[in-house]
């Protein structure tokens, strides 16, 4: 298990916590597209306050609210999210990925937060195809495969 801290993009880091995300592959980092963050996360309504997405943010959250941990993160259960109105920084590239708020990402395992890596976790690839976000493969087989 590895911590990277992410900067929120237009926030001074003096000011404010960076997200703590948890990944089990560090190597990956340069195939993160989006980040995710459990809907209990206690960074979430902060981040959305003041966007354009923050009533989104809140009436999602809400709306989970009203399921079950288990039923949120059932194999079988629809990925859904949405968009916070944030970026965050890639330490890695200084790209920026967006981030979103999540049913698939629980809040007591790791840190709630991921750095998403959705050619490589078939969680992270479902809600990648469902809301047109990027996937980048960053791993290859020896045979090229």
């Amino acid at each position: 298990m590895r911590l990277l801290d992410l900067v929120v993009v237009g926030q001074d880091p003096a000011d404010r916590d960076p997200i703590e995300v948890f990944t089990t592959r560090i190597d990956t980092i340069h195939g993160a597209t989006y980040v995710a963050l459990a809907v209990e996360h206690p960074l979430l309504l902060e981040l959305a306050a003041g966007t354009a997405q923050e009533s989104a943010v809140t009436e999602f959250v809400a709306a989970q609210a009203s399921r079950s941990v288990e039923e949120r993160f059932a194999d079988t259960a629809e990925k859904l999210g949405v968009f916070t109105g944030r970026y965050a920084i890639n330490p890695f590239s200084g790209e920026t990925l967006p981030i979103w708020a999540a049913n698939f990402v629980l809040h007591d395992v790791g840190t709630g937060a991921i750095m998403s890596v959705p050619a490589h976790d078939e969680r992270d690839f479902a809600f990648a195809k469902k809301y047109g976000l990027s996937i980048r493969p960053v791993i290859h087989a020896k045979n090229g495969a």
